[in-house]
């Protein structure tokens, strides 16, 4: 657990539902409901990167972005507490993917804040790991 969890499962199923959807616009190059998944001050942090910030710079780089192959999710951890939540989950790359083995498998730390209702992305890290 990543610390003071005040979640319930149904708070958690509805963040991961919505961190799955969020992955798949972008691998389906669906990047206006992509975009729409984050705060306008956001920040993402993309492994072997420079830091993104804003809806304009994640515009950019939802332009730039090309998803070869498929992924899936390992490892999820959940905690947070009234309109925020962070969760840490593994993205592993797979399949028609022309990266090496040690490029596949990567840490998330993600920040979500609830803005008027719905969960928004706040910031998201990425970090290159190894089996």
């Amino acid at each position: 657990m990543l610390g003071v969890d005040y979640l319930t499962s149904e708070n958690r199923a509805e963040i991961r539902s919505f961190i799955e959807s969020w992955t798949d616009y972008l691998a389906q190059a669906r990047r206006e409901d992509w975009l729409e998944c984050w705060a306008d001050d956001a920040t993402l942090m993309p492994p072997g990167g420079p830091r993104i910030e804003g809806l304009k710079g994640l515009e950019g780089f939802a332009a730039n972005f090309e998803m070869h192959g498929t992924y899936r999710f390992e490892d999820w951890c959940y905690a947070g507490s009234g309109d925020l939540a962070v969760v840490c989950n593994r993205i592993i790359l797979e399949g028609e993917v022309k990266i090496s083995a040690e490029d596949r498998l990567f840490d998330q730390i993600i920040v979500l804040r609830r803005i008027s209702g719905d969960w928004k992305i706040q910031a998201v890290i990425f970090t290159a790991t190894s089996l």
